[in-house]
């Protein structure tokens, strides 16, 4: 179940590929993942915490009117990646997913050393890294090209295990 939730977010994150990614550090990117750890909740994110964090709701407008968007998206002042909140699907929890661009290739193993450090690290299948934020589930991808490289970070709320 977890997977087939990831691979929903991954897909979400996909809609935003051909946008042009702000290049993040892997500081901005960690303490990124941390915000969206600390809104998660069994079943939802919680806006208000991200809002509190200093995360901003995106509007898109044609024709001088406010369009519905699928994800909810959000920005944050200076390097940060883009937030997206994946919307609940078939009584899948909502998930966190953050997006962004690297400067190199080689930048993603800066990347997941940062994550590292950071979160307990929790294993790796083929290319998706996994880190532990307390009762969070974190998956680590790297995406993009080798010309224009880039990262996805999925944050899911599994709840305490008993």
């Amino acid at each position: 179940m977890i997977r087939a939730v990831f691979f929903g977010l991954g897909l979400s994150a996909a809609s935003c590929a051909n946008a042009q990614l702000p290049a993040v550090s892997p500081d901005a990117a960690v303490a990124a993942a941390g915000d969206c750890a600390e809104a998660a909740s069994a079943g939802r994110v919680d806006v208000g915490k991200l809002e509190a964090r200093g995360w901003q709701a995106a509007t898109m407008r044609s024709e001088g009117r406010t369009v519905e968007m699928p994800l909810q998206i959000f920005g944050k002042s200076g390097a940060s990646p883009v937030l997206m909140i994946s919307p609940s699907q078939d009584g899948s929890p909502e998930g966190c997913v953050l997006t962004g661009a690297l400067e190199r290739l080689s930048d993603f193993k800066e990347l997941e050393a940062a994550f590292t450090r950071q979160f307990e690290a929790a294993g790796k299948k083929a290319d998706d890294r996994y880190f532990r934020i307390g009762s969070d589930m974190v998956v680590l991808t790297q995406t993009g090209s080798r010309s224009k490289p880039s990262f996805r970070v999925a944050v899911l709320e599994l709840g305490v295990s008993k």
